[in-house]
């Protein structure tokens, strides 16, 4: 969290802007107030502070190769099999970025990867933990880790982005609750991708 002081863009405000983690004040017109009227904004502005410093953030990303939810539990079986193998431990799921995300201690209390699956939202998987690793190469990169379980979500549609984004939770899609409903979901799904690519639809 931090916090800036501009010059006043406007009479009579004391936020100036909210971006992300970054609170923008309107020093002047705070400082021109009567001492109760200070001591109200700076009890209020404490308090949009403190809202905005724990409001729990997520991650979205695309999932480059993966065709479906399904084929995504495959690729995720395998690697926890090759975890435990190779000493990692038990249900043991990762990815690699490149960089620690800023808003990881806001992402830690609740946050998710949000799976985005042939541009849409498809599952999520809570985020657990961020730690600093080397590559074969020696290049320094970022391991997300992730809880084992794939849960669906809403197939909100989705544009193309490269690495990851942000997701605020009022953004979020909801998750599917219903195992027999999520089947068919993911049935439908892949019919509907193979007869796009069979260009019957």
């Amino acid at each position: 969290m931090s916090i800036s002081f501009l010059y006043p863009m406007r009479q009579n405000r004391n936020i100036l802007a909210i971006k992300e983690s970054v609170v923008y004040f309107n020093l002047e017109s705070i400082n021109n107030s009567s001492c109760s009227l200070q001591t109200r904004c700076k009890k209020k502005l404490e308090g949009i502070v403190w809202e905005i410093a724990m409001e729990r953030v997520h991650i979205k990303k695309l999932c480059v190769g993966c065709f479906s939810r399904v084929e995504l539990a495959r690729w995720q079986r395998a690697k926890m099999r090759w975890a435990k193998e190779n000493g990692m431990g038990e249900n043991k799921v990762w990815h690699d970025t490149r960089a620690l995300p800023k808003l990881a201690n806001r992402i830690k209390v609740g946050g998710s990867l949000y799976w985005i699956i042939r541009g849409a939202f498809s599952a999520r998987q809570t985020i657990t933990d961020f730690s600093a690793i080397r590559d074969e190469r020696g290049i320094k990169l970022c391991r997300i880790w992730l809880a084992p379980k794939l849960i669906p979500t809403v197939a909100l549609r989705h544009r193309p982005f490269q690495g990851w984004r942000y997701l605020m939770e009022q953004d979020a899609p909801k998750d599917i609750y219903d195992e027999h409903a999520t089947r068919e979901l993911d049935e439908e799904r892949e019919l509907n991708e193979m007869l796009v690519e069979l260009g019957l639809v």
